[in-house]
């Protein structure tokens, strides 16, 4: 191959290299989006006060295949840290919360991320959620791929 051949094939090699994508996703929680195979609506936070250190995201997911959420992530303007936690109940009524290593999402059933349940935990918050704004947060599921999806931060469920 000549020169020129050689210098017209690495651009359009490079093209189609980050035209191929790696499973990632990006969508909006406020609607219902298909991402790497899971659906998720209605993402949401609720707003936190002025002195919170701590805040929970919550959504309805649904995988068209067996899957699992691993893990979450947020940008460091937003939280130091995300975590998937489950809600908990002991014996004497007192609830507390629990790190959950993996939440299954059995293919077609929807898993509610929910007050009282499952959540995506906002650890070290840079600065208040106010009703408004809009959080991206990024799940890792089993299978490889992510889902980056953005949660409104609300005064309520609603």
């Amino acid at each position: 191959m000549n020169g020129i051949g050689r210098l017209l094939i690495f651009p359009l090699a490079f093209v189609a290299l980050i035209s191929c994508g790696d499973g990632s996703s990006t969508g909006n929680g406020s609607g219902t989006e298909a991402i790497a195979g899971v659906t998720v609506e209605d993402a949401w936070a609720r707003t936190s006060s002025s002195n919170a250190s701590n805040g929970a995201v919550y959504m309805l997911l649904n995988s068209a295949t067996d899957d699992a959420v691993l893990s979450a992530s947020v940008a460091m303007s937003v939280a130091m840290s995300a975590e998937v936690h489950e809600t908990t109940m002991a014996e004497d009524g007192s609830a507390g919360m629990r790190v959950v290593r993996s939440v299954p999402l059995p293919a077609a059933q929807t898993v509610s991320f929910e007050p009282g349940g499952y959540h995506i935990m906002l650890m070290g918050l840079v600065q208040p959620l106010a009703a408004g704004d809009i959080i991206s947060v990024t799940l890792t599921l089993r299978s490889g791929g992510t889902v980056t999806v953005d949660a409104e931060v609300r005064d309520d469920a609603g």
